[in-house]
């Protein structure tokens, strides 16, 4: 006997305990689309919302486990795109965190990106380091600003190149003297 109270002779209103009703039965597990959800001393099949696929942890539109094949699982929601810096996975229909090095992408890694962070450049679908006009990187992937004096520096730590707005106003005698060992163009305008 699985119903603990019956409306005739196949139509359960109440199930015994651990089971749950559904359309007047009583069963283990609920169907698709339904949680079972204790009510009082007995359990009851409550459908999903609408937006979850199959399987849910409760009635709200965050509470789903599944989704629909059209959208995928994030946070126990169902969105139809996943947000920066996550990509949907079409075999598992759920959203998946971006490589740190990408702001987003479409699979996982470093060589799957589509578009970077600030401070870095889109390179063969990887997210590479680089300073803007007017600052330099480093060597502890930031960048500082140039010398007053420069329009822009490029280089590494102890090994900066600077160009000048005018060769008076080179950082450093020493910077000037750097940088026409570097190359012999750079010493036509002055620092860099």
């Amino acid at each position: 006997e699985t119903c603990s109270a019956c409306s005739g002779p196949t139509d359960c209103i109440s199930c015994t305990f651990p089971l749950a009703l559904h359309d007047g039965r009583c069963s283990i597990a609920c169907p698709a689309h339904f949680f079972k959800f204790r009510d009082g001393d007995e359990y009851v099949c409550t459908e999903c919302d609408a937006s979850c696929g199959d399987a849910c942890d409760g009635p709200s539109d965050d509470q789903c486990a599944s989704c629909r094949p059209s959208s995928y699982l994030h946070e126990s929601r169902c969105v139809e795109t996943c947000p920066e810096s996550f990509y949907g996975d079409a075999a598992e229909r759920k959203c998946f965190r971006c490589d740190a090095s990408c702001r987003n992408c479409v699979a996982p890694g470093p060589t799957s990106c589509i578009d970077c962070p600030d401070y870095y450049k889109l390179e063969n679908s990887t997210c590479s380091f680089y300073c803007l006009p007017g600052t330099y990187n480093d060597g502890a992937s930031t960048c500082s600003p140039c010398h007053a004096g420069c329009v822009n520096c490029y280089g590494r730590p102890k090994a900066i190149v600077w160009r000048a707005r005018s060769p008076d106003t080179c950082p450093t005698a020493d910077a000037c003297r750097r940088v026409r060992r570097v190359t012999t163009e750079t010493t036509r305008r002055g620092c860099a």
